[in-house]
């Protein structure tokens, strides 16, 4: 395998644009009504915490991936224990978010087509963006934001 870097900047901005597409499709801020914005600049102003925590981890530790530091601060024994709970956990998690992507695909264009269709077609999507590599996803991210950006500023300066 690869030893392949993100900077810091396109970390922050696939963390962005994955609370900001997470958002729409979920509408985690419904309760907040006009204040949803709020919701969800506070999402990612907390989520920076942790990623400067990881960076810190990973400038303590160089040349060491995640599993690693966990096994040589935990121990072997709780190390191994802890990554097969992590393992779930970020599994569970990315079948949740395929879930919720593909359900909200099928109730809007895809009405027809069974669900199964769709779910293998996006697992099939994401297991090739990942084969690419972390560096093509944050290049992505980086043409990505500007597609988010854009048209919010556009819309925002039709609206003044």
């Amino acid at each position: 395998m690869k030893n392949e870097t993100l900077s810091f900047k396109q970390g922050v901005i696939l963390i962005v644009l994955f609370i900001s597409g997470t958002s729409t499709i979920i509408t985690p801020g419904i309760a907040a009504k006009q204040d949803a914005w709020l919701a969800l600049l506070l999402a990612m102003i907390f989520t920076l915490p942790m990623i400067l925590i990881f960076e810190r981890l990973l400038y303590l530790f160089p040349g060491k991936d995640l599993f690693d530091i966990v096994q040589i601060v935990l121990g072997k024994f709780f190390g191994k224990f802890m990554i097969i709970l992590f393992i779930h956990f970020s599994l569970e998690m990315g079948a949740g978010v395929l879930g919720n992507f593909v359900y909200f695909m099928n109730s809007v264009s895809l009405q027809s087509t069974p669900l199964i269709i769709t779910t293998i077609f996006v697992a099939i999507l994401c297991v090739e963006g990942v084969s690419f590599g972390i560096n093509i996803l944050g290049r992505c991210g980086e043409v990505g934001i500007l597609l988010l950006i854009i048209p919010l500023f556009l819309l925002n300066y039709t609206f003044i």
